[in-house]
């Protein structure tokens, strides 16, 4: 019964994310976060011509 497998489940070993520790995958989290940023930061601002509506 279902009820039975879940009751069986070794939360220890179902918890484990990776071989990274919480501070690892935070700062890699974070770096990844500031590279994405640098990469929006370089592109090429988008013109914004006059359409003469103003």
């Amino acid at each position: 019964m279902a009820s039975d497998i879940l009751l069986n489940l070794n939360l220890g070993e179902s918890c484990d994310i990776g071989p990274a520790s919480a501070q690892q995958r935070r700062q890699e989290a974070y770096r990844h976060r500031v590279e994405a940023a640098l990469v929006e930061k370089n592109l090429p601002l988008p013109g914004h011509p006059c359409n003469g509506d103003e």
